[in-house]
This record gives C-alpha cells, structure tokens and sequence, in this order.
C-alpha cells in the first residue's frame, strides 16, 4: 500500500503535531514561511497534478483574493477520488458570498467581514462556489455528530460561523 500524501494548508499546530507524525507524506504549506516548514502558495501549487491524497484547508480561502483560482489548484493537485476538507468562516444568514474588491482597509474589512484580513465573507453559496472548482462536495455540520455535552466541552460554537466542506475530486 502506498503513503498517503497529505497537503495542509495554513496548518494549525495542534493537527500539525498529530499528522506529522503519520506514516505519510505530509507536506505543511503556507505562503508565510513563519508558519510552516514549506513556502505554498495556494494560487499556484508547485506539485504536479494529481499529487495528493488528503488537502486540509482551514480558513484559507476567505483571506486569499483570487479565492476561484485556489480552489481550481486544489483541485489539480488533487487525486482522483482524494479529499479536500474545507472550512471557512461563514454569514449562515446570508444566501450570498459578501464581496467587495473596494474594501481593503484593514478597519473596513473588520466592520464588514468580522476580520482585518478576510477579503469576503462566505455565505450559503460557499458550497457552489467549490463546485465551481470542479469538486463534488458534502457539506458537514459537525456539530451534529456530538452530543450537546460534547458540544459544550469542547466548545464547539453555535453553528451560525463555519461548516466542514468534504470535497472529492
């Protein structure tokens, strides 16, 4: 059987601990060499098409201005059949992304989006928007799996920020 190749994006460093440790190839990226072992720019992936098994995406593509052409290089670098788990920070009560190329103070960006960086906040067509990507994706509110203890212990909020997008190429 062959290793894994894991690609992980912006890697927070609690998951960064637990997947280095894998019998994979787990490359972390991110486009600040302070934050990971490998300089990766999302909108232009130096591996070859197909390369990775598993891409772990977490609260990259709100901040990345040409979020279409990221999700198009996470597909390519994709293999068939792989997986792409995707989160954002969400508006659930919004049915549309909110996007404006005009703001880009960080003071402006904070009073739309809820974030000095964040270049658009996803609403409910985040879902269609990876599609676009070409993926096949199931959309997971993880906080259904979990009982409310569990929800309450490990904080896991209020669903009304973030999804887990399942992504298959």
């Amino acid at each position: 059987m062959k290793r894994p190749k894991i690609l992980h994006i912006a890697p927070e460093y609690s998951l960064f601990r637990i997947l280095k440790k894998l019998d994979a190839e787990y490359v972390d990226g991110d486009i600040d060499p302070a934050y990971a072992r490998n300089v990766v720019d999302i909108t232009a992936i130096h591996y070859p098409d197909n390369y990775f098994d598993l891409i772990i995406c977490s609260h990259v593509l709100g901040h990345v201005p040409d979020e279409a052409k990221a999700v198009k290089e996470l597909y390519r670098v994709l293999s068939p059949g792989g997986e792409a788990i995707i989160m954002s920070v969400l508006a659930l009560d919004s049915r549309v992304t909110l996007e404006d190329s005009k703001i880009v103070s960080p003071k402006d960006r904070l009073a739309r989006y809820g974030e000095r960086d964040l270049c658009r906040l996803h609403g409910l067509d985040f879902q269609e928007r990876l599609e676009a990507g070409g993926f096949n994706v199931e959309t997971i509110d993880y906080r259904t799996h979990f009982t409310a203890a569990e929800n309450a212990k490990f904080r896991m909020g209020d669903g009304k920020r973030e999804l887990i997008f399942s992504c298959i190429k």
